[in-house]
């Protein structure tokens, strides 16, 4: 049985990949918090951030790869989506950051970074 967490498959410019089984993908938050001191109390300080998707590990042909590869040096956005056991969906448009391909067990690790935010898609 899968655990609602587990990410089972990613999509980049319209091509579906599996997930390895040992990923673990960390969506990094889109706004950061912090409080800076001074004589007046407390300020609250909030910075917008990118919340990109880290540690998306795909498996993949070297063919596949080599399609990655190009997706990856395109300068206009593309879109994205993963899916996750339970069945949540998340898009998104933008761009990845491509990883080094490793032969041993045919994977690669992208870093999908959004032009905005990933969207939750809601299926019926």
């Amino acid at each position: 049985m899968a655990l609602a967490g587990t990410p089972r498959r990613f999509t980049v410019a319209s091509v579906t990949y599996n997930v390895a089984g040992d990923a673990n993908f960390s969506k990094t938050p889109e706004v950061t918090t912090e409080g800076i001191r001074h004589t007046g109390g407390t300020m609250i300080k909030r910075t917008l951030a990118v919340g990109q998707v880290e540690g998306v590990k795909l498996i993949v042909t070297a063919a596949e790869y080599s399609r990655l590869a190009l997706v990856s040096k395109r300068k206009t956005n593309y879109p994205m989506s993963y899916e996750l056991a339970a069945g949540d969906v998340y898009r998104a448009v933008g761009q990845i950051s491509l990883g080094n391909y490793e032969s041993e067990n045919n994977t690669v690790e992208i870093t999908a970074i959004p032009d905005g935010e990933w969207k939750e898609f809601l299926s019926s």
